[in-house]
């Protein structure tokens, strides 16, 4: 009798036995590179040289390259972005033919759970969600505008259930990347009460530790969903909430200060866990530094949330550019007149004028 996956885990053992195996169960990802977690410092190797995700159904992990140089499996480079099927019988080498790593499939071990499940588990018997707002702390005032706008105007799907953190905490996957990895920041940046500005059972939105503008917020799903590119039409309910929260967001602000805003996602997200942009088009921020940085919100880089819905809907999935890295180099264009800028400290220029203008016929 076959075993399920629920009582078995992915272990990736390192072939020079120079770290402990890692483990992985159904469905879990886990990034890779050079770091503690494997002992490599070979500066050719990215920290973040690959994705890997087990599926204990078919006893296979799909590897997908991140890093520049080559990551392969056996004697097969899977490329920049492209992806491959790791198999018991193969080796996979982290970059450059180099720091081989194979997989087995064993059982789980049943007289405990995994430190992450178990703590979510015991925190749920503990706590209700009819103890939710009496439990839920303290949150900022923009948070309590929202669930009062909430409250007494028209409700959106989802809006008016406002649970506990331990309710929350139901809906979100163990997450197995490694923790304290800069590509994870969004995940301990998410439970962070002082970054919070909403939560609900399915999303919470935080502000960017990094704002690219005066007003920029993260929404992230409690749900383990990596990026793009693992989305699908099964997916359109929890997006389109994403974005209502968002829109919810930005309408006071909208009022107040007579911003523009856009709604979208980065085709290619150095940062792990799929996370929609609520951003200002005012790009008024010093953490606004480089053309990457310009580039990254004013070019196809940029994919509107609307957009992302109508292609989801139409094909079941978000197809990007296979060129889409290349859009960081580009030269920067104003986004309001598309004039070209050599600098960022030209661009901020440049975009003052616009302001005062804008700001002048407003005035008049």
């Amino acid at each position: 009798m076959s075993m399920s996956s629920a009582q078995r885990v992915c272990l990736l053992r390192c072939g020079a036995g120079v770290r402990d195996a890692i483990a992985l169960a159904h469905g879990d990802t886990r990034i890779i590179g050079r770091g503690p977690d494997t002992k490599i410092t070979d500066k050719r190797c990215s920290r973040q040289q690959v994705l890997l995700k087990a599926d204990c159904i078919k006893e296979c992990v799909r590897v997908t390259q991140l890093g520049v140089n080559p990551t392969s499996v056996d004697s097969t480079v899977v490329g920049k972005n492209g992806e491959a099927l790791l198999k018991t019988e193969q080796t996979l080498y982290i970059v450059n033919n180099q720091y081989p790593y194979t997989v087995q499939f064993e059982p789980q071990p049943s007289d405990h759970m995994s430190p992450s499940k178990d703590r979510s588990s015991s925190k749920l018997c503990k706590r209700s969600s009819s103890s939710s707002a009496h439990s839920r702390p303290e949150k900022m005032s923009k948070q309590t505008a929202l669930q009062t706008d909430v409250d007494h105007k028209k409700q959106v799907g989802g809006w008016n259930t406002y649970n506990s953190a331990a309710d929350s905490k139901q809906n979100r996957s163990s997450n197995s990347t490694g923790p304290g990895h800069w590509s994870q920041g969004l995940l301990a940046s998410m439970h962070d009460p002082t970054l919070q500005v909403y939560n609900d059972n399915r999303v919470v939105a935080i502000r960017d530790k990094y704002p690219k503008a005066r007003q920029h917020w993260l929404i992230l799903p409690w749900q383990t969903v990596h990026s793009l590119r693992d989305v699908r039409r099964e997916h359109v309910p929890l997006l389109r909430h994403m974005q209502e929260v968002g829109k919810q967001l930005i309408k006071d602000e909208e009022e107040a200060q007579h911003l523009q805003f856009r709604l979208g996602y980065h085709v290619v997200p150095s940062m792990s866990h799929l996370h929609l942009h609520v951003i200002s088009q005012d790009f008024d921020s010093p953490s606004l530094k480089t053309k990457k940085h310009w580039n990254s919100f004013n070019t196809e880089y940029f994919i509107d949330a609307e957009d992302v819905l109508k292609m989801l809907e139409e094909k079941g999935r978000i197809k990007t550019r296979p060129d889409a890295a290349e859009l960081l180099k580009a030269t920067m264009k104003c986004h309001i007149c598309l004039e070209h800028m050599p600098t960022i400290p030209k661009m901020k220029e440049h975009i003052a004028t616009h302001q005062e203008l804008e700001e002048g016929s407003v005035s008049s």
